[in-house]
């Protein structure tokens, strides 16, 4: 665990550049609190000996991997998938052909965005039933 590289990754996060692809990806300005909880529970571990150091990083981020992927009620991949209990066979994935468009990439593009347009003002209609 590199002090240096928690404080990079904090002072980034809160620099222009880091909340602008924030607000650009997600539409708004992200908390930089676990950054910045990195980089002081590195500054915290600086001082303990070598095993003490091993088992306070493998406990922090094994907390830290528990809270984003395995507390209760965060969103999973298992939300949207099943999982497979047996194999398929081989070659029977993605099997169907995939036919070129007939259509300028213009227009295909057009298409898309109407076609995308439809379902979120289906999905809107749907959440205000």
């Amino acid at each position: 665990m590199s002090c240096r590289n928690a404080f990079d990754a904090a002072f980034h996060c809160n620099s222009l550049g880091g909340q602008w692809t924030s607000v650009y990806r997600e539409g708004s300005v992200r908390s930089c609190s676990e950054h910045w909880d990195d980089f002081w529970f590195c500054m915290r571990t600086r001082a303990y000996s070598h095993p003490q150091k091993e088992e306070a990083i493998r406990a922090y981020y094994r907390a830290k991997e528990w809270a984003k992927y395995h507390a209760p009620g965060r969103p999973s991949s298992a939300d949207v998938w099943e999982a497979r209990t047996e194999k398929i066979e081989p070659g029977t994935a993605f099997r169907e052909s995939l036919d070129m468009p007939d259509v300028s990439d213009e227009e295909w593009r057009r298409r898309e965005i109407e076609r995308r347009r439809q379902v979120q003002e289906m999905l809107s209609r749907e959440g205000r039933s």
